[in-house]
């Protein structure tokens, strides 16, 4: 099933090119915000699935084209983000890995705008991630037990303004530096 979120944060399923509305399946959450809601529905995930599954099949779908879509989760706790896969092109040396956080606040939706900040840039430059979305708290997992924690999977876009001081979090967490979406 392919979650992903369109118009003012209602719930839809993705069936084919059509979507199908699954926010009466969240009428039972008590939330206060879109991400309070994806929350919930990452956490009760066994108890909701049903009732999701019968909300998008009770109508029919609604061309994704004609809908805007919302980022899928809309204000993650932490963008955890690993530098390392880019290869520069003067140099085909991989880096070390090497981690850091992007502001969740530079979360947008599938199709919005990025806006460039005027600072003196290098370059901007964009590069296209997998975002994963951890269904339950962890923290020093072995690798074999890695995988029960995550919940699903999203498209990201990594945008970056190269050449700033002050390391990857400045360069890469401009308010709308992290398209994400469709759908998860």
């Amino acid at each position: 099933m392919r979650l992903l979120l369109f118009d003012d944060y209602r719930l839809g399923v993705l069936d084919g090119d059509v979507v199908r509305d699954a926010t009466a399946a969240t009428e039972q959450l008590d939330f206060h915000s879109p991400q309070e809601m994806i929350t919930q529905i990452v956490t009760g995930w066994a108890a909701l699935q049903p009732a999701i599954e019968a909300a998008a099949a009770d109508g029919p779908g609604v061309p994704l084209e004609s809908l805007k879509l919302c980022p899928p989760v809309p204000r993650p706790g932490q963008l955890v983000c690993l530098a390392g896969n880019y290869l520069e092109p003067r140099s085909p040396e991989r880096s070390p890995f090497n981690a850091f956080l992007k502001s969740p606040n530079s979360v947008i939706g599938h199709g919005d705008t990025v806006t460039l900040p005027d600072v003196e840039a290098s370059v901007f430059h964009f590069e296209p991630e997998l975002a994963l979305v951890i269904g339950k708290r962890a923290s020093h997992l072995r690798a074999a037990d890695a995988m029960e924690h995550v919940f699903g999977y999203v498209q990201l876009m990594d945008v970056s303004a190269r050449g700033l001081p002050g390391g990857f979090f400045l360069g890469k967490s401009w308010h709308t530096f992290g398209p994400m979406g469709r759908c998860w």
